[in-house]
């Protein structure tokens, strides 16, 4: 079934349980965890950094399947990565 809950409109905060692109639900483990962020991880973290420029403006976590298209789109390499789908 599909997710019908969209982003959030413009000029509204982004809910950081959704992906701001797509609305999907995201599952981030330091947003989720009830210990210090500097002793989690998120699974994201495995993956290749997206550059700040690529980020800027976001406000919250993207789902992995954005997250994986705006690295594409940043020219950084995925092949061999934890973002690396095959």
């Amino acid at each position: 079934m599909a997710d019908t809950n969209p982003p959030a409109p413009v000029g509204m905060a982004p809910d950081p349980a959704r992906c701001p692109q797509c609305g999907a639900v995201v599952a981030c483990g330091v947003l989720a965890s009830t210990h210090s962020a500097a002793s989690v991880r998120c699974w994201c973290f495995d993956w290749p950094h997206l550059p700040a420029s690529a980020r800027l403006g976001a406000g919250a976590c993207l789902c992995p399947d954005c997250l994986r298209a705006a690295l594409a789109a940043a020219g950084v390499a995925i092949d061999g990565t934890a973002a690396d789908p095959g």
